[in-house]
């Protein structure tokens, strides 16, 4: 029974992270080693070349569309903002987007695979839920 409950977590965490995962993902960056440890200093980077500070939950100062259902910008790749920083900025993780430039919540396989387990354990935490019709069907 053990077997066949590491071989479905493997094999859903893949199927979700597939369906779920964003079109790009990029680094996630965070002051270590000074007053500041934690704090979030990650600095998006978008294709026409300017850059935006990431709160954790949406880019600010981004250039965006004022329409509320035009698809936003997706960045192209991420570096720490050591200004942010007493010390120093550090790679923690990566942070994913969909095509149209939301957040997506399975950034990673083990992300993945932690929610299959919990799913198929018990009714689940709630704190990530496949957001696409592929992942939903999925799980």
């Amino acid at each position: 029974v053990l077997f066949l409950v590491v071989i479905f977590q493997v094999l859903f965490g893949a199927l979700i992270y597939y369906a779920e995962s964003g079109s790009v993902c990029v680094e996630a960056w965070q002051c270590r080693n000074g007053p500041d440890e934690g704090q979030d200093c990650t600095s998006l980077v978008y294709s026409d070349g300017h850059m935006a500070s990431f709160n954790g939950s949406v880019a600010v100062g981004k250039r965006g569309s004022s329409q509320p259902n035009q698809a936003q910008a997706v960045p192209v790749f991420s570096q720490g903002n050591s200004a942010v920083c007493a010390n120093e900025c550090q790679s923690v993780g990566n942070i994913c987007f969909g095509a149209d430039g939301s957040l997506t919540n399975f950034n990673s396989i083990p992300i993945a695979m932690w929610w299959a387990l919990v799913t198929m354990c018990c009714v689940g935490f709630g704190d990530i839920a496949p957001a696409t019709p592929l992942g939903q069907l999925i799980g």
